[in-house]
């Protein structure tokens, strides 16, 4: 399990955590009565390995449509809607095989998640045009509302950091 970020979701009592190569989970904060922490959901590429576990496929998100799951994600946090913000990679695991699937570009998430139906839905998604692909160590913040900090941290093969203020309707601030 490679942790990446962990964010505390004050609307359900949850811990966020966010493993590049396997997926998002939201697991109980407190201790339980029966001591036993509990996961909550799951949200995550289902053709990755870890999909093929009943034991957690049974907690995976059903995304409704038009949205993506994550791929190697990071920078998990919680957006001033309440929703679950990060930055997807669009990389595959290094490790897993199923590896799952990989995109030619990176993009800032949220998702709104419903736990009780089971279902994550795309809320916000700002990918840079032209593309950006950084398959590793990257981030999104946001500040004011609708207003974010988004650092492609390994573009460009690696070689290069690009910074973006994104504004209202994804416009870009500066780079």
């Amino acid at each position: 399990f490679h942790n990446n970020a962990t964010t505390y979701s004050p609307a359900d009592n949850t811990l966020i955590v966010s493993s590049r190569e396997n997926f998002v989970i939201a697991i109980d904060y407190d201790v339980p009565a029966d001591g036993i922490r509990k996961i909550h959901w799951i949200l995550g590429d289902p053709t990755k390995k870890w999909y093929q576990f009943p034991s957690l496929r049974r907690f995976a998100l059903r995304l409704t449509q038009g949205t993506l799951p994550p791929l190697g994600q990071h920078a998990v946090s919680i957006d001033t809607k309440g929703n679950l913000l990060l930055f997807d990679d669009g990389q595959a695991s290094f490790f897993q095989s199923p590896a799952g699937q990989t995109r030619s570009y990176s993009a800032a998430r949220s998702y709104t998640i419903d736990a009780a139906k089971m279902t994550a839905k795309a809320f916000y998604t700002y990918s840079a045009q032209p593309s950006l692909y950084s398959d590793i160590c990257s981030s999104v913040y946001e500040g004011r509302q609708g207003n974010y900090l988004v650092d492609f941290s390994t573009s460009n093969g690696r070689t290069t950091n690009v910074i973006q203020g994104i504004g209202a309707a994804s416009r870009v601030v500066f780079t």
